[in-house]
């Protein structure tokens, strides 16, 4: 593994990616400093959007992707498109340019947006109807739990037994925000703009992160639902669960 800050080589200048929910965003930086950003909503549309992005980063620094020193990209856990299409074009984008290459976790990204914060963070993502991502960190920022992948009532069962003050925050929380004002009162929602890491955020650990040839692979928790509604679409298409499931990968067994 070839670490940013204690490479030989000195790595400075790195492309930085999340498609993980409903926005896409790049970041181009040269040490800390942001050269190029870009952020656009696009919920199932990352194959149209980052492509485009990249381009237009490249054609208004003037830099290629041999100039890169590294390529981060945010490997989950989130949706299943936008990981897809992310990974898969970094990494040919990385093979190609024979650009070393990083996988960053997301919920700890959303979590370095609240790091003013004097209390526990808990960071909730939706994940699908029904399910959450949910993990915790402290006020300094050490994780206190690993992200998990459950109900909102195991969510709650989990943040309700907490002994310190926290605050919460992520898509699962928006998205059921009366659920957790009705259910847990006494803890502090943090607003909707820090959903997602900011651009800053995101330069700044893939600064930190370790880099590889070898491609970090997609973390997914869940199943997809292609897997989970095997039974409705077998039945739709007139075959049975067996024959379907010869059809689609095992994402979970798949990212081992």
């Amino acid at each position: 593994m070839i670490s940013i800050d204690s490479s030989a080589s000195n790595k400075q200048l790195l492309l930085v990616c999340n498609a993980a929910e409903d926005r896409v965003q790049l970041v181009l930086g040269r040490n800390a400093e942001i050269v190029f950003a870009r952020e656009t909503a696009g919920s199932g549309r990352t194959m149209q959007i980052l492509p485009q992005a990249m381009e237009s980063c490249f054609r208004r620094t003037g830099i290629s992707p041999r100039d890169l020193d590294g390529l981060a990209y945010v490997r989950g856990p989130g949706t299943f498109t936008g990981l897809r299409v992310s990974i898969a074009l970094c990494t040919g984008l990385a093979k190609g340019a024979d650009i070393p290459v990083a996988g960053l976790d997301y919920l700890p990204l959303i979590a370095a947006g609240a790091a003013s914060c004097s209390s526990e963070i808990w960071v909730c993502t939706y994940a699908r109807k029904g399910l959450v991502y949910v993990q915790g960190f402290s006020a300094a920022g050490s994780r206190l739990s690993e992200i998990a992948v459950c109900s909102l009532d195991a969510a709650l069962e989990v943040l309700g037994s907490r002994q310190q003050a926290l605050v919460l925050l992520g898509s699962g929380v928006h998205s059921q925000e009366d659920f957790w004002r009705r259910n847990l009162p006494e803890v502090r929602l943090l607003e909707s703009r820090l959903n997602h890491p900011s651009p800053a955020v995101l330069l700044k650990t893939a600064r930190q992160a370790s880099y590889s040839q070898k491609p970090s692979p997609p973390l997914y928790l869940r199943a997809s639902d292609a897997e989970v509604n095997i039974p409705q679409l077998a039945a739709g298409r007139g075959i049975t669960v067996e024959d379907f499931k010869k059809s689609i990968p095992d994402f979970l067994r798949n990212q081992a």
